[in-house]
């Protein structure tokens, strides 16, 4: 079976896009990751989300968005009550991402260190490189927590990982 898991962070500053491919038959994985900058930006009071970039963002998750199971997640903000422009560009930010990836869920981040935690992590061998708000990583957790919740990616998601325990890895592709 073909697992594939999206996960996005939104942000103002920096977006994020990861995907992780799990492969159960050949025992294999693959990880690829992508931040846009400066994709929006204030006008006139109004926040602007430029359109090239969702068009691409949604082109992104379709090249990638295939296997047996997909998992689409995208990062839901919480509104904080001390910036409300910060909240509103963040909620809009969130809304046209999750518009632009067909399928996807967003997915609240609350307690998500505490299910994906960094010893799962850091058997994908993933490197990151740097964002503003360690937007990679975000993405990657938010895209296994929605895997963990899915039936036949948690199978694989486990099965990964009780190799790894057994020692026998599965390769990276």
């Amino acid at each position: 079976m073909k697992v594939t898991l999206i996960g996005v962070d939104p942000g103002v500053v920096d977006t994020a896009l990861a995907v992780l491919r799990l492969d159960t038959e050949s025992k294999t994985y693959n990880v690829h990751s992508r931040v846009w900058t400066g994709v929006s930006r204030m006008e006139k009071q109004k926040f602007i989300i430029q359109q090239a970039f969702l068009q691409r963002l949604g082109e992104e998750t379709r090249r990638w968005g295939t296997g047996d199971v997909v998992v689409r997640a995208v990062e839901g903000y919480r509104n904080r009550g001390n910036n409300m422009r910060q909240d509103q560009q963040m909620s809009a930010m969130v809304e046209a991402c999750s518009k632009a990836i067909k399928g996807s869920t967003i997915v609240d981040n609350t307690g998500v260190k505490n299910v994906v935690k960094p010893g799962l992590m850091k058997l994908f061998n993933f490197g990151f490189q740097r964002t503003n708000h360690r937007d990679l990583e975000s993405a990657v957790r938010i895209a296994i927590k929605l895997g963990l919740a899915d039936d036949d990616a948690n199978k694989a998601l486990s099965d990964f990982v009780l190799d790894h325990l057994l020692g026998t890895p599965w390769t990276k592709a």
